[in-house]
């Protein structure tokens, strides 16, 4: 296999320095706890079933379909994060005592991949001795260290390698970056304490989709498709190709992986009964800030004709967000992604569901011709 390098915009310094930890990837590998995926083994069916299908020539219940599915992917290397992030991370890393802490923290919290291996790792038992969950990156990365981060970035494979095969995918990742930000100025504006803790539960809220697409494109390009042709909710989509939903997977997934309760919250690990009005707070406004990304990048909805159901306050009073409020949130958001965006040359209009259809029929064309 050749090895995978960037797109052609990267600096040689971060290619240089992408090589100079080249030799790191296998012991790396080994104390991050990351394997080896297995996507290339897999057809360009994407079928997730065919093992056990041709094992047992049974039909599956919708239980051992999820299972199967998350056994796969716990076999994996997780999100694969952006070759220009984990590249700079490495060069960030290289100066212990630069003071660049801050950024080196402002570049993991653009990357769903980076952000879910660091809070990964530093949940983990081996690192996270005292049981208490860990939201936040720069508290993960202290826990961690600069060489343990440095070496996990230069471990894992970039999205880049995923690309074509899986359409979407890193729109799908700049997504979760807006509904990030959305949902920290969301708490911040109902009074919700953790804005932070928001950010990253909005980081993840997608998750289960996430990984549905990276380990499994042919069903996720089927799921699109349905949704863009049939006018179909996701969930019912889901339903139909897979059994279950991709919040199943994110909720699953996440446990697996250690990631803090309140990250499962919004997926729907919430128990309405049991649950403390902070925790249904915080649901409501990830859910919320989850749906207006929807609405207006994947559906193109204007602002002016979002219908969106009230907020949850931290005293659990349901709260109206305005119009105008809802505008400042959204234009913040743009704002802060802006440059991002630029930088990995995705332009919003590609987040719209026309052009994910799109490129999911041309991803699923080798497979109708097999």
């Amino acid at each position: 296999m050749k090895p995978l390098s960037c797109r052609s915009g990267v600096s040689g310094m971060h290619l240089m320095v992408a090589k100079l930890f080249a030799h790191n990837i296998e012991a790396s590998a080994g104390s991050a706890q990351f394997l080896t995926a297995p996507a290339e083994k897999t057809s360009r069916s994407g079928c997730i079933f065919n093992k056990t299908q041709s094992d047992a020539g049974r039909s599956l219940t919708r239980q051992q379909k999820l299972d199967l599915c998350i056994e796969q992917i716990a076999r994996s290397e997780g999100v694969p994060p952006f070759c220009d992030h984990a590249n700079e991370i490495m060069v960030r890393t290289l100066d212990l005592d630069g003071g660049s802490h801050t950024k080196l923290v402002e570049v993991i919290l653009r990357d769903v991949g980076l952000a879910s291996q660091v809070l990964r790792l530093a949940n983990s038992a081996m690192h996270n001795q005292s049981g208490r969950p860990i939201m936040s990156v720069a508290h993960a990365i202290t826990v961690l260290g600069w060489l343990e981060v440095r070496s996990m970035a230069s471990a894992v494979r970039y999205i880049e390698h995923f690309a074509n095969r899986a359409p979407g995918l890193r729109e799908l990742l700049l997504s979760s970056v807006l509904t990030a930000v959305q949902s920290r100025e969301v708490a911040a504006l109902i009074g919700y304490p953790h804005p932070g803790e928001a950010y990253i539960c909005g980081l993840f809220r997608n998750l289960g989709e996430v990984l549905v697409a990276c380990n499994f494109p042919a069903e996720h390009s089927k799921i699109i498709v349905m949704m863009d042709q049939e006018h179909i909710l996701e969930r019912a989509a889901c339903s139909r190709v897979l059994d279950y939903s991709w919040d199943d997977v994110g909720l699953r997934v996440a446990a697996l992986w250690n990631m803090p309760p309140a990250v499962r919250l919004p997926m729907g690990a919430l128990s309405t009964a049991a649950a403390s009005p902070l925790d249904r707070c915080l649901a409501s406004l990830i859910n919320y800030s989850h749906k207006l990304t929807r609405a207006l990048y994947r559906k193109g909805t204007s602002i002016d004709k979002v219908h969106l159901e009230p907020v949850l306050d931290p005293a659990g009073v349901p709260v109206l967000i305005s119009v105008r409020q809802l505008y400042a949130i959204v234009d913040l958001a743009i704002a802060e992604t802006k440059d991002m965006f630029s930088a990995l040359q995705i332009p919003t209009e590609t987040l719209r569901m026309s052009t994910q259809a799109e490129q999911a029929r041309k991803a699923l064309e080798p497979t109708a011709v097999q």
